[in-house]
């Protein structure tokens, strides 16, 4: 059939299919099988992703940081990291003043979570970090580590995968036992937590 201004049209469409042209002529048009929902969902059905050049596909993250080294009480069970500083966080999924213990992811789906604690130097008892997921308060991953050697920053890092829908978050908790008052090291790369979207 022939549409506006002399525009060729197939026959029939699928609901919801990417029109595309038909030919050079810049006067016809077809169906397709790329699928794009009400939701925006994007179905390719049995086709593939091809490319020439480098495709640049951004992933949702957001990774923060303790900007100054922070004071924690020995023998005090797991406490609170507060990030005052944002390396990346184009999603707005953290606040650097209110409620900056927390990253807060805006959609559903599976998530990447590492954290890294940075402990000043101490070979005297344990170090401990975990990952906890807000508002279940299940404790998603942690480790302890035993501080055996003096003169050196004890950095402990661990990640784990997780489901989360827009009403949850994540924080960082951290535990040492030195016999004393201990400091987590700030700086950009030291104290670090990161957030990443997998997937829908």
């Amino acid at each position: 059939s022939t549409g506006p201004s002399g525009l060729t049209l197939p026959g029939s469409s699928t609901d919801n299919a990417a029109v595309r042209w038909n030919g050079t002529g810049g006067n016809s048009i077809q169906n397709s099988a790329l699928i794009v929902d009400d939701s925006g969902n994007l179905n390719l059905g049995s086709g593939n992703i091809t490319s020439t050049g480098l495709m640049n596909i951004p992933t949702p993250f957001c990774r923060v940081y303790q900007s100054v080294g922070v004071s924690y009480t020995t023998g005090v069970t797991f406490q609170r990291v507060y990030f005052d500083s944002e390396q990346d966080d184009a999603g707005g999924w953290h606040d650097t003043v209110t409620n900056n213990d927390r990253i807060t992811p805006t959609s559903t789906g599976l998530y990447m979570i590492v954290a890294q604690a940075a402990f000043a130097n101490n070979s005297t008892g344990d170090r401990a970090v975990r990952i906890v997921h807000q508002s279940s308060g299940v404790v998603v991953t942690q480790t302890i580590v035993r501080a055996t050697i003096n003169n050196a920053c004890r950095f402990m890092c661990l990640g784990f995968y997780q489901t989360t829908t827009t009403s949850d978050y994540f924080i960082m908790d951290v535990y040492q036992d030195s016999g004393g008052n201990l400091q987590l090291n700030g700086g950009s790369n030291q104290t670090i937590f990161t957030v990443v979207r997998l997937s829908s």
